[in-house]
């Protein structure tokens, strides 16, 4: 079987084969085929092992760049075998295809589909998915990004629902839940996610930065600049840790501290120099600094970006 690197920016297959020395094919063409390979614990999305090794210096642990869950080791019959809950000859049909033959063709379709940008496409693979096996976590977690994805946040808080009865102990769950709060401006339920998320793994970066922003917008610096201090740049993503930076000035500024609120901006543009929301901020500051020439020069800056520079806050 032939699975795709989940990684948005690989190219590279990944040869999961039950044939003795593996497949011919793939070993003779070791750039364009992966044999070693991580799955999401999550979603389920591979990542094949370059991708892998390269998160890992910017994760603690590697971690989907999809959903945000731990990349953890994969085997054949895992990815073969749907998660070997059932064994190879249960996976043959009698008088119809079998339930597990259904929600292992109906996956790997969408996440074809995603790849390709196909997400009304995607979204009815999935629901056939759980349509065929309810229990299948996987199934619904995807399934909820993708309706997420199509501007359906209801819909994709229903089936996260679904997911976490099923895998509670997991942080992408609630922390996807945070982040659909977030986007519906509902900053206390967002809270609540954000909080089990760092409470199920407390080094969910992604959930501590997420949760700094939603308290830097209620007006809760003080305890938005604790959660920032929970997280360590050596952990974090650099856009991650760029974000964190922002909303660390966000909330210096708020606190009458402009000169730390410049030293937190001007460190997050090291990193995004084409943010424009940083750009718009630093003329914020340089205003509060009583520089009135450099913050017109940093608006004119920002108004000369492309808008599209501007990232969603980060979020996994």
């Amino acid at each position: 079987m032939i699975l795709l690197c989940a990684h948005p920016d690989c190219g590279r297959r990944i040869s999961v084969s039950v044939l003795a020395g593996g497949n011919p094919a793939a070993l003779a063409d070791p750039e364009g085929f992966a044999y070693f390979f991580l799955t999401c614990a999550g979603c389920g999305a591979p990542f094949c092992e370059r991708c892998a090794e390269a998160m890992d210096g910017l994760f603690h642990r590697p971690r989907c760049t999809r959903c945000g869950g731990e990349l953890r080791e994969a085997d054949i019959d895992s990815a073969l075998f749907d998660g070997g809950r059932v064994p190879l000859t249960s996976l043959a049909p009698v008088g119809g295809q079998s339930v597990q033959a259904t929600v292992k063709v109906n996956m790997e379709q969408s996440r074809l589909h995603v790849a390709g940008a196909r997400l009304e496409k995607a979204l009815a693979g999935f629901e056939q998915a759980v349509r065929a096996d309810p229990t299948h976590a996987p199934a619904w977690f995807n399934l909820a990004v993708t309706l997420d994805d199509l501007g359906r946040p209801d819909d994709a808080l229903t089936a996260l629902d679904r997911y976490l009865a099923l895998r509670p102990q997991l942080p992408d769950g609630h922390l996807r839940r945070a982040q659909v709060l977030t986007r519906q401006d509902r900053p206390a339920a967002a809270l609540v996610s954000f909080d089990r998320a760092v409470q199920v793994d407390p080094r969910c970066w992604p959930a501590h930065l997420g949760r700094a922003g939603v308290l830097a917008d209620v007006g809760r610096h003080t305890e938005a600049l604790a959660a920032l201090g929970r997280v360590s740049r050596s952990v974090a993503d650099p856009r991650l840790w760029a974000g964190g930076q922002q909303i660390r000035a966000r909330c210096l500024l708020r606190l009458g501290q402009p000169d730390g609120a410049l030293v937190a901006v001007d460190e997050a543009l090291r990193t995004l120099p084409l943010d424009v929301a940083a750009h718009s901020l630093r003329a914020d500051i340089l205003s509060a600094l009583n520089r009135p020439e450099d913050a017109h020069e940093a608006r004119a800056h920002a108004a000369r970006l492309p808008a599209r520079a501007t990232p969603r806050r980060p979020t996994s």
